[in-house]
């Protein structure tokens, strides 16, 4: 949940810190953006690093280190250290989301992996049912408190979590079942008898990064991607700027109907995903997801 918080409450700092510091909405929207260069240039080392130091000590590192960076953002001053910054948080946070699935895969067979991650993104809309809230609450009633704007009280406030997460992480993430001290040798045996039998089932395959980058598939499905995230970074950095555009100056009130959308969410990823475990089918579940959302994005469009 921190992670999206602090990635995303640009978005509600962008109501007061963009008139502070004389930043254009293309100054803006470039540096919102530039988080995914961070992303997409080390998604892949971090994930290759948690296979050789664990899930622990990574999780750890990236929680702590994006928190930091979320900090540093309430002393922003120019559009470099904007940019800098938010490229910052993508690179640190960028193993997260990835991580998060090659575990899932050290714990749950294939055909449980899709509800399990579906709760897991459930911290997606859970932070805008709540974080948007927050942030509106913050911003509303944090202005010039200590000396400070607003929006570095929303930075720092929504900063400090992240690092404390980072902290619980090293005392209770398990990188492996049989590292588990709450599982008996029993229950060890039943979930690794479980995977074994998951992967005899899916046969030999190659998992090297030469064979993944010379498959046409994984490109397609990183196609596919971009234009999910596309969509998705339209929602969260900009809906508070659209609620604003349509009259909705109280940022209270802007951070309640920013959090009504997630609501929505956070049912429709539990029975998508428990669906798609029940009748073993991934292909209509996700298009038709994406059908739905392309709709909806259109029809913001003519409001």
């Amino acid at each position: 949940m921190t992670a999206w918080l602090d990635r995303y409450n640009v978005g509600f700092a962008k109501l007061q810190m963009t008139k502070d510091l004389g930043f254009s909405e293309a100054v803006y929207g470039f540096g919102a953006g530039i988080v995914y260069l961070g992303y997409m240039l080390f998604e892949i080392p971090s994930n290759l690093w948690l296979e050789k130091i664990g899930a622990r000590k990574t999780f750890a590192r990236i929680t702590i280190l994006w928190g930091i960076t979320g900090i540093s953002m309430m002393f922003v001053k120019t559009a470099t250290w904007f940019y800098i910054l938010r490229f910052l948080l993508g690179s640190f946070e960028a193993g997260l989301l990835p991580g998060v699935v090659l575990y899932m895969t050290y714990w749950f067979p294939a055909q449980r992996r899709a509800l399990m991650l579906g709760l897991f993104l459930t911290s997606v809309p859970i932070t805008g049912i709540f974080g948007s809230p927050m942030s509106g609450w913050i911003m509303e009633s944090m202005h010039h408190r200590m000396g400070l704007a607003n929006w570095q009280w929303l930075f720092l406030l929504e900063g400090v979590p992240s690092v404390a997460v980072g902290l619980v992480a090293l005392a209770i993430i398990v990188d492996r079942p049989g590292d588990a001290r709450w599982l008996s040798e029993r229950e060890k045996q039943l979930v690794l008898a479980d995977l074994d039998a998951d992967h005899r089932h899916a046969g030999l395959r190659k998992h090297s990064l030469r064979e993944g980058l010379g498959t046409a598939r994984v490109w397609l499905l990183a196609i596919t991607f971009f234009c999910l995230i596309s969509a998705n970074v339209t929602l969260s950095f900009w809906i508070p700027t659209i609620l604003q555009g349509l009259g909705v100056e109280d940022t209270i009130s802007n951070g309640l109907l920013s959090a009504v959308p997630y609501v929505f969410g956070l049912l429709a990823i539990i029975l998508v995903g428990w669906h798609s475990d029940r009748t073993r089918e991934r292909r209509y579940h996700s298009s038709l997801a994406c059908l739905g959302c392309a709709l909806s994005l259109v029809s913001i469009g003519d409001i």
